[in-house]
C-alpha cells in the first residue's frame, strides 16, 4: 500500500502524487528500481525543495512528473485533472502549465536556434493563432523579465555564458504562464558568483506570478533559503517531509541528520544549531537498486537500526515526537510505539 501523501496547509492543492514509482528494465528478469511508491501534495503558490544523495532519485521523479518518462505505477493529479493516465490530445493542452528548467543550459537549448526562436517556441506549438509580430513581442518581453534585452533574441546559445544560458532557459520555460515550474539542479553547472543571481531571480518570479515550484538540489543550503517545505529522498523513496525551518532545526529521520551533519561549518545555514557529527556505519554502502533489500533502505547505514528494520519497511506517515516537540511526516520505525524505547532525548543526542 502506499503511504498516504503530505497534507497540504492549504486546501488549494495544485499536484497530488501518490505511490508514483519507476522502474526500469534490465537483461534478463532484472528492475532497476528508481522510484518506489512516492507520495506528497503541493499547494498552489508553494515551493517544495527535494533533496538527497546522487542516485536518490530526485532527478527520475521530475522527469516522471513532466512525463519524460512514463511511470510505472502511481497516480499524479495536476491542476485537478489525472495527469499520467489521460490521452494524449487533452494531456498537451494542459502541458503548458507544467514547465521544466533542466540542469545544463547548454545542452537543454539547441544551438542551431537563435534565442528568439528558442523562447518563441513555446508560443508557436501553444499560441500559433497570435501573429510572429505578437509572438516576438512576447519573447522580447520574456528576455526583459529575465534580466537580457531585445538584441539578444538574434544572438545563438554560444554567445552567452552559462548563466544567461539559463536566464534563457527560465524564459523559455515562463513563456507559457504555467502553474508549476520543475526545476532540476539549475544552479549546479554554474559559477559560484552567478548561483545567486539565478536563485533570486527564480524566487522573485514565483512570487511575482504566484507560481508553485518543486526545486531539485543537492546543496542543502540552497534548499533552505528557496524552500517553503523540503521532501529527503533515500534509494527512490521520500524518508522525510516537513516545513523547511522544522525540518533543518530538527531533522527526525537519521538519513536527514546525516545530510545535514556533512554540510561544512562554514556553509551551514544562517540559524543552524550546533551539532555533532551523525554517525553512520562504518564501511556500509548504497544498496544495489537491481536489488532492494526487504525493510528500511537505510538500515544498513543507520546507527539505531533495530531488528524489524532489517524486514520491515517503515511507512511514510505523520508521528507524534515529544523528544522533538513536533509532528513530522517521517518513514521510520524508531517513531513507532514499539521503536518508542530507542528514540533519541534531543534532535541530535547520540
Amino acid at each position: 500500500m502506499a503511504p498516504e501523501p503530505h497534507r497540504s496547509r492549504t486546501d488549494q492543492v495544485l499536484l497530488r502524487v501518490q505511490g508514483l514509482s519507476k522502474h526500469y528494465a534490465l537483461a534478463g528478469k532484472q528492475r532497476l528500481q528508481a522510484l518506489n511508491a512516492v507520495s506528497f501534495e503541493l499547494a498552489d503558490s508553494r515551493t517544495l525543495g527535494i533533496v538527497g544523495e546522487s542516485g536518490c532519485g530526485k532527478s527520475t521523479l521530475a522527469r516522471t512528473l513532466m512525463r519524460l518518462v512514463e511511470a510505472s505505477a502511481g497516480r499524479v493529479e495536476f491542476c485537478g485533472l489525472d495527469w499520467i493516465s489521460q490521452l494524449a490530445k487533452p494531456q498537451r493542452l494542459q502541458r503548458r502549465w507544467m514547465q521544466m528548467v533542466f540542469q545544463d543550459p547548454f545542452s537543454s537549448l539547441d544551438p542551431k536556434h537563435t534565442i528568439g526562436k528558442i523562447v518563441r517556441e513555446p508560443l508557436d506549438i501553444h499560441a500559433g493563432n497570435q501573429s510572429l509580430a505578437q509572438r516576438m513581442q512576447r519573447v522580447h518581453a520574456l528576455l526583459a523579465t529575465v534580466g537580457l534585452t531585445p538584441s539578444d533574441a538574434d544572438k545563438y546559445p554560444h554567445e552567452f555564458s552559462g548563466g544567461q544560458r539559463q536566464r534563457v532557459a527560465i524564459a523559455r520555460a515562463l513563456a507559457l504562464e504555467p502553474r508549476l515550474l520543475i526545476a532540476d539542479e539549475p544552479v549546479s553547472a554554474l559559477d559560484v558568483s552567478i548561483q545567486s543571481q539565478i536563485l533570486n531571480l527564480l524566487m522573485t518570479l514565483r512570487q511575482q506570478r504566484n507560481m508553485a515550484m518543486v526545486f531539485i538540489s543537492h546543496d542543502l543550503s540552497v534548499v533552505r533559503h528557496i524552500s517553503d517545505d523540503v521532501a529527503v529522498m533515500y534509494f527512490g523513496s521520500i524518508v522525510e517531509l516537513a516545513p523547511a525551518a522544522e525540518l533543518f532545526e530538527q531533522p527526525a529521520h537519521p538519513y536527514t541528520r546525516l545530510l545535514l551533519s556533512s554540510i561544512p561549518k562554514r556553509k551551514q545555514p544562517a540559524g543552524t544549531p550546533a551539532r555533532a557529527a551523525w554517525p553512520e556505519v562504518a564501511g556500509a554502502e548504497l544498496p544495489d537498486p537491481t536489488k532492494p533489500p526487504a525493510g528500511c533502505a537505510f538500515a544498513a547505514r543507520c546507527p539505531q537500526a533495530m531488528p524489524r528494520c532489517l524486514h520491515d519497511t517503515p511507512a511514510l506517515q505523520a508521528r507524534v515526537m515529544p523528544a522533538l516537540q513536533r509532528a513530522a511526516l517521517v518513514a521510520c520505525h524508531l517513531f513507532e510505539p514499539q521503536g518508542a524505547g530507542h528514540i533519541v532525548s534531543g534532535a541530535w543526542d547520540t
